[in-house]
């Protein structure tokens, strides 16, 4: 922990780290009082200073309580600490570099080789038409109105234009089906079906090579 020393005489980050904290606990379904006694079957410990820590009133000074509350909340101490903003350092690097979840890169640690899930994460990375369906299928999830919100209040004709024309965005994610003049028009559901058959198909061309 190179910036212990950092973390230890500056009150911005005791307020930083107490939200870390606090937000941690509760994600593990702990109170104060449950996080305190646990701590304190490993060194001293009570109610006040863990309020104290998760208010930015005061920083973690005992390496003992801090390895503590590490062990109870599962992260590092670099992360109580605000030395990265991943619960584990070592995965501080390639969220950043790539965008990843932790959680991605959990399961991926949990299951590596050729028989584990990284084999799945390899074969979609190295499939263009894999990654293009994909794209497709969550840019309508996200853009798609919902049912009542369409161009009919009642959502009876709530639909979607799929443009003939390259915009540099729409085209290149939803290049299903166009109609002779360059549109088709189809309800949110159908295009959600059309572009889960794309992706379903493109899988199943890529598992046949």
């Amino acid at each position: 922990m190179r910036d212990f020393l950092h973390y230890s005489t500056d009150p911005d980050l005791w307020k930083q780290s107490g939200s870390r904290i606090a937000e941690r606990r509760k994600a593990l379904g702990l109170s104060k009082i449950a996080l305190a006694d646990r701590i304190s079957e490993i060194t001293s410990c009570d109610r006040q200073t863990v309020s104290a820590w998760e208010h930015g009133k005061a920083p973690i000074n005992k390496l003992i309580q801090l390895g503590a509350v590490c062990k109870i909340l599962e992260c590092d101490p670099e992360y109580i600490t605000c030395q990265c903003d991943t619960l584990r350092k070592q995965f501080a690097d390639p969220a950043a570099r790539f965008g990843l979840s932790e959680q991605s890169l959990e399961a991926l640690e949990a299951a590596p080789g050729p028989e584990g899930f990284s084999s799945v994460v390899d074969f979609v990375l190295c499939s263009e038409n894999v990654r293009q369906a994909f794209r497709s299928l969550l840019w309508l999830y996200e853009t798609l109105p919902e049912k009542g919100t369409g161009p009919d209040p009642a959502g009876d004709d709530a639909h979607v234009i799929f443009t003939g024309g390259f915009d540099g965005v729409i085209m290149q994610k939803t290049d299903f089906y166009t109609d002779p003049f360059g549109q088709y028009v189809v309800q949110p559901e159908q295009a959600r079906y059309i572009a889960e058959q794309q992706l379903i198909a493109e899988v199943r061309k890529a598992l046949e090579k």
